[in-house]
């Protein structure tokens, strides 16, 4: 009887942790731009459907978070593309 422990079953072939690492990368990319534009389309949205009062809310909530969605889209993007070798 052969000896069940001698072979790992789950491995398949060679690891490649890079190939594992850019799909991550390429998926929090992904994420963070679909997010931002959720932001700014519901923000549009939200306004188009507004009256003139409420649009001056939605402007100054727009001015408060799209800076901060923008830094965080802009550090992902920036380790996503920086980190990658030639």
């Amino acid at each position: 009887m052969p000896d069940p422990f001698s072979s790992n079953p789950f491995h398949t072939g060679n690891y490649d942790p890079d190939r594992a690492r850019e799909g991550v990368r390429g998926t929090v990319a992904i994420i963070a731009i679909v997010m931002f534009l959720a932001v700014v389309i519901a923000y549009l949205s939200f306004a188009a459907n507004s009256l003139d009062t409420t649009w001056v809310r939605v402007k100054d909530a727009m001015q408060a978070i799209l800076p901060a969605v923008t830094s965080v889209l802009g550090t992902v993007l920036g380790f996503y593309f920086g980190s990658q070798r030639s």
